[in-house]
């Protein structure tokens, strides 16, 4: 495992491990390391991802949680970066990332991340773009929220970051500063019939559909257009316009409304300097799926 998860820790900082029924002497590992803050380690049986999480979150004493999976690579300046976006009224953050092997030689591709509040809660239609382990969010909102469940597992973060979105904002920033390393084990990709499914069920039991649509006839056309000021401009706008004909979202609007819809997008298309952000998308993905093959057959 990767312990080095390039922290950047002050004294009122605190790490909370939680080792799952380990059986590789992580724990006595990790109490030979010393850290400037204090580390809570804690040991439990098998319990899986759901009661994990939510038993770690429940020693954390600070006001933020930065979500960490130990087989992940992180920027130093993540912690640090993320919490700027916490403006009034924000609980919950993502990041750009980027997809690596378990090498962290081959580069699989750079996901940019929706940015927006109504983009980001767009994006979670397809649970493509908020990559779990670069989330950090207000702990109380959490709690609130009713924490992780496990009867949504696997979908168990989308279905937290839409309860969430009942209390506050979910935004993400323009940075990459998670290198998701995809390994075998860490595969429960879109294929897999029990994730597309529960992650219908989640969609279907939390999301607003009619508050999600006023949301995005208020705010359309001034997302595709503040994108104009962020790095991957061309391929945020691709993707948010990508979420937004999701059939799951598409249905929700009258066909006057599509028609409008679709009028500001061709006039987005017009405005993108080429359709070179498509190719290289496509591009990182056959590299992607390609990869997924070579580690699983």
């Amino acid at each position: 495992m990767n312990w080095n998860l390039n922290l950047t820790l002050r004294e009122q900082d605190e790490i909370i491990i939680v080792d799952d029924g380990s059986t590789d002497e992580t724990s006595s590992l990790l109490r030979l390391k010393t850290f400037p803050c204090e580390i809570k380690i804690i040991r439990i049986s098998r319990t899986g991802l759901v009661g994990a999480l939510n038993q770690g979150l429940a020693k954390c004493s600070n006001d933020f949680v930065a979500r960490y999976d130990v087989d992940d690579r992180y920027q130093s300046e993540r912690v640090e970066a993320t919490l700027q976006a916490f403006k009034p009224g924000v609980c919950l953050a993502f990041s750009d990332y980027r997809f690596t092997d378990v090498f962290n030689v081959r580069n699989l591709g750079l996901v940019p991340s929706p940015i927006f509040p109504i983009a980001t809660k767009l994006s979670l239609v397809r649970s493509q773009r908020t990559a779990h382990p670069s989330a950090i969010y207000c702990k109380e909102s959490v709690f609130r929220a009713g924490g992780y469940r496990e009867e949504d597992f696997p979908s168990e973060d989308v279905s937290l970051w839409l309860r969430m979105s009942n209390f506050g904002q979910i935004v993400s920033i323009g940075q990459v500063l998670l290198n998701y390393t995809l390994r075998k084990g860490s595969i429960t990709s879109s294929k897999n019939s029990h994730s597309r499914n529960k992650l219908e069920f989640v969609l279907n039991k939390y999301m607003k559909p009619d508050e999600l649509k006023n949301e995005i006839l208020f705010a359309n056309q001034d997302t595709l257009d503040l994108y104009d000021s962020y790095s991957q401009a061309n391929e945020r706008k691709i993707l948010y316009l990508y979420d937004l004909f999701h059939p799951k979202i598409w249905q929700l609007f009258s066909r006057n409304e599509r028609k409008a819809f679709t009028l500001s997008v061709f006039r987005s298309i017009d405005k993108l300097a080429s359709l070179k952000g498509i190719t290289e998308m496509a591009v990182s993905k056959a590299r992607r799926d390609i990869y997924r093959k070579l580690i699983t057959n």
